[in-house]
């Protein structure tokens, strides 16, 4: 036998190998993605896949955390045939634009961008079936939109994690360790080296069980691309709970029994003020439960939609 051929023959194996032991995520070919204007023409990157016909499940990310956050429950089988998913990236973060002033971001501007992605998928079915999807900030955002926007028809909300109001006075949020590793995020000198190890050192609040290789990466990745402007704005005290008490459309909870970043307390006085809504507390789940407990997400998420 010849080199090339022993070449050849070590080299298809290797790729064999190669292609068992790493995970690869496909696009399929139905995924369509496109840009929106939003407030100051900042334009805000869209992603849609499955049949525009049925409910669309719009998720919402958290702080720092681009569409890609979404991935587990993007690319299950089941969830794209029976919906239309839609996901986005937040100003600063992912394809969206990333403007370098620091009063280019607030909670407001970020619910600004969401009616612009709501409002294209609207733009064609004024009468579409929307579930809005909010993880941890993403759940303040899209209240943020709903209240700002009353007349604008969403159909049901599913908060995964989410806060309901925030008091610097209050202990909603857990402290020590965060502030520490926050304070190193937050570099006033923007130090990249201080930053990342801010960044990384947070991400061991993101899960009750250590985090995968992958998850710590996107999650890393996501936030270190975000510009300084993105993590020095100004976050400011809001209160959502009269509003979302008021709420008359199905809501749905996901509460993380382990998160280290959102007390349990705090979650479970978040969802007790629902009118017309349900509650579900994953066991051994930290601030994750999207890639903590996928298929009972994808689960409870197909059931609670399924029957609006």
């Amino acid at each position: 036998m010849n080199l090339i051929k022993i070449l050849t023959i070590i080299s298809c194996f290797f790729f064999k190998v190669i292609i068992a032991q790493v995970p690869i995520y496909t696009f399929p070919i139905e995924t369509v993605n496109y840009y929106v204007s939003s407030g100051n023409g900042i334009q805000i990157y869209v992603e849609e896949k499955g049949n525009p016909e049925k409910t669309t499940i719009l998720f919402t990310s958290g702080y720092m955390a681009s569409r890609q956050s979404w991935h587990p429950l993007w690319y299950d089988t089941e969830l794209g045939e029976k919906f239309h998913l839609v996901r986005w990236d937040y100003r600063g973060t992912g394809r969206s634009d990333k403007p370098r002033d620091v009063k280019a971001y607030s909670l407001e501007l970020s619910g600004q961008d969401l009616k612009a992605v709501i409002t294209k998928i609207k733009t064609d079915k004024p009468n579409k079936k929307i579930i809005t999807v909010g993880w941890s900030m993403g759940t303040p955002t899209t209240m943020t939109f709903m209240k700002n926007n009353p007349d604008i028809k969403i159909d049901g909300f599913i908060s995964v994690v989410g806060m309901v109001h925030l008091n610097f006075t209050e202990a909603s949020l857990n402290t020590e360790e965060i502030v520490k590793y926050s304070i190193a995020a937050n570099d006033p000198d923007y130090k990249f080296s201080t930053i990342a190890y801010g960044l990384n050192g947070l991400s061991n609040f993101r899960t009750f069980k250590p985090s995968s290789d992958q998850y710590r990466a996107l999650k890393l990745g996501d936030s270190i691309i975000v510009p300084p402007e993105y993590r020095k704005y100004e976050a400011k005290p809001f209160d959502f709970r009269d509003f979302f008490s008021s709420l008359d459309i199905p809501t749905l909870n996901l509460i993380g029994e382990e998160d280290k970043l959102i007390t349990l307390e705090h979650s479970l006085q978040f969802a007790n003020l629902a009118k017309n809504g349900k509650k579900i507390v994953y066991k051994d789940v930290g601030h994750s439960p999207p890639w903590e407990d996928t298929k009972s997400v994808v689960r409870d998420i197909i059931e609670f939609v399924s029957n609006i």
